[in-house]
């Protein structure tokens, strides 16, 4: 059996019927997508800007290092702490804490939950830290 014998005249009509539909659909949308006057394409909708939170950031210090070494103490502060009081995603933050660890501003005790970050004498020097 060949395949030219199984595909019949009235099948071809038929898909060609579906695709001028198909093809009917897309002139529809692309005519509703062209100003009437110019004949020229719409321009885009822009992408609406995500509302934030009410006060989420307000009162919230800057990320950087000055505003992590004056949030932690040298008794030392959870992470969850930190993330409320410093603007930033926890991720950010993170980043920030381990860079000063590794400067020796900062000390980190405990594991997981228990986590908590100390400020070390090193940062006692830092212009920030200064009252």
């Amino acid at each position: 059996m060949d395949i030219a014998e199984d595909i019949t005249a009235e099948h071809l009509h038929a898909k060609a019927d579906e695709y001028e539909e198909v093809a009917r659909r897309y002139r529809a949308a692309a005519v509703a997508l062209e100003d009437p006057e110019t004949g020229q394409r719409k321009p885009a909708r822009g992408r609406r800007k995500a509302q934030k939170a009410s006060g989420a950031t307000a009162g919230k210090l800057a990320l950087n290092e000055g505003n992590i070494l004056k949030v932690v103490t040298p008794e030392g502060v959870k992470r969850a702490s930190i993330d409320e009081r410093i603007r930033g995603t926890e991720a950010q933050i993170l980043r920030r804490l381990k860079h000063l660890e590794g400067m020796g501003m900062l000390k980190r005790t405990g594991e997981r939950r228990t986590t908590r970050w100390h400020r070390t004498d090193a940062a006692q020097d830092h212009p920030s830290v200064k009252d």
